[in-house]
């Protein structure tokens, strides 16, 4: 496939221009462009080229910078880009969505109450990333935020209410401290990164079928 861009797409007759392949040994899939900044442009591509998924160009598609980081080797179907205050590109994978913020050196899993399976389309709106599957269903979650220094998890204010099922990751660069009580049940995933401690309180409860881990990690770079 080749890029062609166009600067004047209101004009009777507008004037397309070829850009250079970010790389010819790949197939590009999605492209999407700051809407504050047309200059700057991701492309994703599909196929089993390992280190070769992700293109970023800030010149308008004139040089591409290879930004795929560790991103597994996946076929990429689908990316999107929100700005603000937590400004970044979400992408859609055979295995699920990544997320790399404009302040991130590469990319995390972004994975609350989103399935691990193949998306084929995204949209960012109000808040949320809303998640098209292949076979099952449109899924949503709240968009990525900053990981806080400490995290108190409580059953009255539980965050995966009402969405228990799934695969939940909560972060805190220093300590998380938890009285939740987890009835997601089978298919829930829940896992805890803490920089320093993590306390389980009385009232915390992990019911039957969820998997549920804690590692001293901390935020993700």
């Amino acid at each position: 496939k080749a890029i062609i861009k166009t600067t004047n797409l209101s004009a009777s007759n507008p004037a397309w221009v070829i850009l250079p392949h970010p790389d010819t040994t790949v197939e590009l899939m999605d492209v999407i462009l700051d809407p504050a900044n047309s200059n700057r442009v991701w492309i994703v591509c599909m196929g089993y080229q390992a280190g070769k998924k992700v293109f970023y160009s800030g010149n308008g598609g004139t040089v591409w910078q290879n930004i795929s980081g560790s991103n597994e080797n996946v076929p990429i179907r689908c990316i999107d880009y929100v700005g603000g205050s937590q400004a970044g590109v979400y992408i859609g994978t055979e295995i699920g969505v990544y997320f790399r913020g404009d302040d991130k050196t590469d990319w995390i899993p972004f994975a609350n109450f989103l399935p691990n399976t193949v998306v084929t389309d995204l949209e960012i709106r109000d808040g949320y990333v809303y998640a098209a599957t292949h076979g099952r269903g449109i899924w949503r979650s709240p968009t990525f935020t900053n990981c806080p220094v400490n995290l108190t998890l409580s059953s009255t204010s539980d965050p995966s209410d009402p969405l228990s099922i799934g695969t939940q990751l909560y972060y805190a660069s220093n300590n998380i401290t938890s009285t939740r009580i987890i009835t997601g049940g089978l298919g829930t995933d829940v896992n805890y990164f803490s920089g320093n401690q993590t306390d389980l309180l009385p009232g915390f409860e992990a019911h039957t079928g969820t998997l549920f881990q804690i590692k001293i990690d901390g935020c993700p770079d």
